[in-house]
């Protein structure tokens, strides 16, 4: 009976044992799956638009992403509505943000980015002149007439095409493959340029994309630089 007790032990252990081996399997195996299927890097901050690169093998969705700046989520839309797999997509934060150093958390189900940008805000004015006239209302009375009305100035906005970019996101987007970033040609800040795929991300070398970001982290003062073909680079002197 001894011997039949033990034998019988050692099958019980073997299951045992066989069970937990595929059980880790199966797991570790689910998070591997999981990080290529949602794998994606944050390019660059600029302004309120995020530029997110898909490394992964599944479009990322509206409902797939969920957007943190300093600890607050906040509202966000995806130009186009998705980002293919091995694309570039920008997102744009619709929550009002104030004028500083904020800090960004972008989660895609299992995998997150963290990185700290700088905001500057769009400010808009209107400009009042005073305008003081006199008239003469009879050959013996002179009555002095002051009026203040607002005088609105034409200014002629440089087209997007005088510094090769384009005058909207559509034209180019149906030209640029890796997606679009928007910038300011002269007195128009509502052009946008291609995003290539063979300039090296700043972050590659452990630099800072501008030297806004380069200012607020280090402590004295910052020299700009090039990683490998980005000669736009800043790191701290």
């Amino acid at each position: 009976m001894k011997g039949i007790s033990a034998v019988i032990a050692t099958l019980l252990l073997i299951v045992i044992t066989v069970g937990l081996a595929g059980t880790a399997y199966f797991f570790i195996n689910n998070i591997a799956e999981n990080s290529m299927q949602n794998n994606f890097q944050i390019l660059e901050v600029s302004g309120n638009k995020i530029i997110i690169s898909n490394f992964g093998t599944k479009p990322i969705m509206q409902n797939d992403l969920k957007i943190i700046v300093d600890n607050t989520p906040v509202s966000f839309s995806i130009d186009n509505g998705v980002i293919d797999p091995n694309k570039v997509g920008i997102v744009t934060i619709s929550s009002a943000l104030s004028e500083g150093m904020h800090r960004l958390i972008v989660l895609n189900k299992g995998s997150s980015q963290t990185v700290n940008f700088y905001y500057y805000p769009t400010v808009s004015t209107t400009t009042t002149r005073a305008i003081t006239s006199t008239s003469t209302v009879s050959t013996t009375t002179t009555r002095a007439i002051t009026s203040t009305s607002t005088v609105s100035t034409t200014t002629t906005i440089v087209s997007c095409y005088v510094c090769g970019y384009y005058n909207s996101l559509s034209a180019c987007g149906s030209n640029c493959p890796y997606g679009c970033l928007q910038v300011s040609c002269q007195n128009n800040p509502n052009c946008w340029r291609c995003i290539t795929t063979t300039t090296i991300s700043c972050y590659s070398c452990n630099f800072y994309p501008s030297q806004v970001q380069c200012i607020q982290n280090c402590q004295y003062s910052c020299i700009q630089l090039s990683c490998g073909n980005n000669p736009n680079c800043w790191r701290c002197r």
